[in-house]
């Protein structure tokens, strides 16, 4: 959001509600604690958002915000509108990835909406508003976080695929104290990536529709690798070493 590495912003591990991921609460039974670090994105960075409202550019933000408590949202950061940014890195509330969705920054839909969809939605209508100006849409899937949870349709489509192919080795394989994921084979987790990808799609057929493809910048990118040993390990990093939290080169790889 800056341009900046994490330890220039004091940002070095993930945010918390309450400082409840800072060292002095860790329980762990290790000497190797973190630093303390900042448990927000301060104002006086100048993010992605205020540079392009600099030059003329309406700005839109959907999803995972994850930068600090209320006050430290994206309309605090840059953004004229905020659509589901708050200070979690998940969808925790209401029902999850289904409205409704005790969010505070993104009104209910009809129940069993489902988010992905939602946010792909809400960035075309903003697009569809700002068509005839410069405009930065950022589209932060809160996909694929935990909980993990599938449209049903989507969780069948490969349930019934993992009936018809044959798989190949061990399922997991031990890594230190933990098991690492080698098969490609979570059926809800693949309805989430499906989800995420039919998301996007709509986003883009949004574009040529209003004929804006031609002068619009795309740009796609993910934050780490997959969870291959914790959070229900629901996907494989493999030929890449473990996943998402390890140090390993999957830690920074394909989802």
């Amino acid at each position: 959001m800056t341009g900046k590495y994490p330890v220039r912003t004091g940002v070095t591990d993930f945010i918390a509600p309450e400082r409840a991921n800072q060292p002095e609460k860790w329980n762990r039974n290790t000497i190797l604690l973190p630093v303390s670090y900042q448990d927000r994105l301060a104002h006086s960075e100048t993010t992605l958002a205020e540079a392009m409202k600099q030059s003329g550019y309406a700005t839109f933000f959907a999803g995972k915000w994850h930068l600090g408590p209320e006050g430290f949202w994206p309309e605090n950061q840059g953004f004229d509108i905020n659509m589901g940014g708050i200070e979690q890195g998940g969808p925790y509330g209401g029902n999850k990835y289904f409205s409704p969705y005790g969010n505070p920054r993104l009104k209910d839909g009809p129940p069993g909406e489902h988010l992905p969809d939602r946010l792909a939605a809400e960035t075309v209508k903003f697009m569809e508003a700002n068509r005839d100006r410069p405009f930065l849409a950022y589209l932060a899937f809160y996909s694929v976080h935990t909980p993990l949870m599938a449209r049903k349709d989507l969780e069948e489509k490969y349930r019934a695929k993992l009936q018809r192919i044959e798989r190949a080795g061990p399922q997991f394989l031990p890594e230190g104290t933990r098991q690492i994921r080698q098969l490609q084979d979570h059926a809800v987790y693949a309805g989430m990536v499906e989800a995420m990808d039919l998301a996007a799609g709509k986003v883009l057929a949004a574009l040529d529709r209003l004929r804006l493809n031609e002068r619009t910048v795309v740009i796609f990118t993910s934050d780490n690798g997959g969870e291959s040993s914790a959070g229900g390990a629901p996907t494989s990093n493999v030929p890449l070493r473990a996943g998402k939290g390890w140090l390993y080169e999957a830690a920074f790889g394909r989802r």
